[in-house]
């Protein structure tokens, strides 16, 4: 998936890159990866996906920010707007 990188092959051995924060466009990257997550799955597409989907339906994206830090305060005030309806 997204959450994952390859396997590096060189000549002499292979090497093993590990996952990395940096997996998702903006747009698509779920909070715990903002926050400094190291560990994650494929919950990182699932969200990604999701993000996707709605664009698709809306034709407009659900966090449209242009920082880590404004996506994260999108995220927190959409998922507060949920909690208080």
């Amino acid at each position: 998936g997204l959450s994952r990188r390859d396997i590096l092959q060189g000549q002499y051995c292979r090497l093993w890159i590990g996952p990395t924060t940096e997996v998702v466009t903006l747009w698509y990257r779920p909070i715990e990866l903002m926050l400094g997550c190291e560990k994650h799955d494929e919950s990182v597409d699932v969200w990604a996906i999701n993000c996707v989907l709605y664009e698709l339906i809306t034709n407009q994206p659900l966090f449209s920010a242009t920082s880590q830090i404004e996506t994260t305060m999108e995220i927190f005030q959409f998922r507060l707007h949920l909690y208080l309806t």
